[in-house]
């Protein structure tokens, strides 16, 4: 049970949604940024109870492809399939961008330059790839070594803002976890884009940095069939992950928050964005603990990315193997290492794919920022929206499955009103992330043409699913029909 939820927790990778994620939330929403991650914990807690109660009775490596597909049939459920498969790949190359601007971050305080970017981001790729053979049991020890000791530098730092009282401005009430002055706040419209000027308050860019910071919390599903109780697994799992770290991104967006000053979050964000400081954490903590500290949050950013890279690698390649092991795709994806138990024709091709995305975003800009703010970021804010509309539409599969194929399990609770909670509230968050796109990525086709990027993907699996409806009709049964208790 422990190996499974400490590679659910490297998924969110903690110490790298601090210092990624947390930025966003309060550069674009200013003093009360911390708010965001208040609303998306309350959001995913109430979408995680339904999530639960299926897991209970299907669980598979296809997680919400197979929740999906079980509740609205095959066709929806391969469109399913594609989207958060392909959302997974994205999610993973951006970590390739990430890391390589961390581990310049750390090569620049250590000996005052920087490594060359190609070679990192290659180098990087090929070590995931290399892990991925491992089995899930041995990846877990590793990870969850490095993010005990992440949890508890941000920790750290936490309690020492508080104990002090906050920055220049005091500690900060109120406003700061007032979800109501996301919109327009002082601090918020100074924040800057990546072509260094100023843009109003977004709280589409605070609610991006606040989901994105969850992706991953669903993999209990993915990891279950591993386990030796998959189905006592998953309650554990899934709550430790959405209201453990609910409360985690608050405190410490709350406390960078009050340590920079509610109303200069804005201008610090502004300032890393132009490359004048590498993170609005480091200032912090240098003044609260000192640079010991933030030294070691420059190393273990390194490794947090590192595991969340693997873990988003890991869970691409799962879901790959779960429509070859159904036919859906080529079968060669269903291959498992003789040794290692992993699957690695899976895990090859997840590593070619991640490859082409980052060397497109390479030749598009080779910048070290750019790997942070174009290869880190466009990718995710695309395939958060995505991630937002499968979750809403696996929260309603939920519904549908109890009421129409398992009424002994229903709950108006449990199976009913709270899925139907968790889907709706998705909707106004994925349409205010598709509106304000634009405050980071400017004109860039990618996120201008995200719904139907988004839509393509989910429409090229429906239109397979139908073909094998039509052709190959016992494909069509097997999909997302292969469950634990069948293997």
């Amino acid at each position: 049970m422990y190996g499974v939820i400490f590679c659910c927790l490297a998924g969110s990778a903690p110490l790298a949604a601090v210092i990624f994620n947390v930025p966003y939330a309060v550069g674009w929403g200013g003093s009360a940024g911390a708010s965001a991650f208040l609303v998306a914990t309350i959001c995913l807690t109430i979408f995680t109870v339904g999530y639960v109660e299926m897991a209970k009775r299907v669980t598979a490596a296809g997680g919400f492809y197979s929740f999906i597909s079980h509740g609205f049939g095959q066709v929806v459920g391969l469109g399913a399939a594609f989207t958060i498969t392909a959302a997974y790949i994205v999610f993973a190359a951006a970590q390739v961008g990430v890391f390589t601007f961390f581990l310049s971050v750390l090569t620049d305080d250590l000996w005052g330059g920087t490594l060359p970017v190609l070679p990192v981001m290659l180098g990087v790729l090929a070590l995931v790839f290399t892990l991925a053979f491992f089995d899930v049991k041995l990846t877990a020890k590793v990870l969850g070594v490095a993010m005990i000791t992440e949890v508890l530098c941000i920790v750290i730092l936490i309690v020492a803002v508080f104990v002090q009282g906050g920055g220049p401005e005091g500690f900060a009430f109120g406003e700061t976890l007032n979800p109501f002055d996301l919109q327009d706040n002082a601090a918020a419209n100074l924040a800057g884009p990546l072509t260094g000027g100023f843009v109003a308050a977004s709280i589409g860019v605070a609610f991006f940095g606040a989901f994105w910071s969850w992706v991953g919390f669903e993999m209990a599903p993915n990891y279950a069939e591993e386990t030796k109780d998959p189905k006592k697994v998953m309650a554990p799992a899934m709550y430790t992950m959405v209201i453990g770290l609910g409360v985690f991104y608050t405190l410490a967006a709350w406390a960078i928050t009050s340590g920079t000053g509610p109303s200069q979050i804005g201008l610090a964000q502004a300032a890393a964005f132009n490359g004048e400081i590498p993170n609005i954490i480091y200032p912090v903590s240098d003044e609260f603990v000192g640079g010991w500290l933030s030294f070691l949050i420059k190393l273990l950013a390194v490794t947090g990315d590192f595991a969340c890279f693997a873990a988003f690698f890991n869970t691409s390649a799962r879901y790959l193997f779960s429509m070859g092991r159904e036919g859906i795709l080529p079968r060669a994806l269903s291959r498992t290492h003789p040794v290692h138990k992993s699957p690695y024709v899976a895990s090859i091709v997840v590593g070619i794919l991640i490859l082409a995305w980052s060397m497109a975003f390479y030749a598009y800009d080779s910048t070290l920022l750019g790997q942070l703010f174009k290869l880190g970021t466009f990718g995710p804010i695309l395939f958060v929206f995505g991630i937002l509309g499968i979750q809403a539409l696996c929260s309603f599969a939920i519904i549908a499955y109890f009421w129409r194929k398992d009424r002994e399990g229903w709950h108006w609770w449990k199976t009913g009103l709270a899925p139907l909670i968790g889907g709706v509230v998705q909707i106004p968050v994925m349409y205010i992330v598709n509106h304000e796109s634009g405050t980071l990525g400017g004109s860039a086709p990618i996120l201008t043409y995200m719904v139907y990027i988004v839509a393509a993907v989910f429409l090229s699996g429906v239109l397979l699913a139908l073909y094998f409806k039509s052709a190959q009709p016992e494909k069509y049964a097997a999909i997302g029909r292969f469950v634990h208790d069948e293997a």
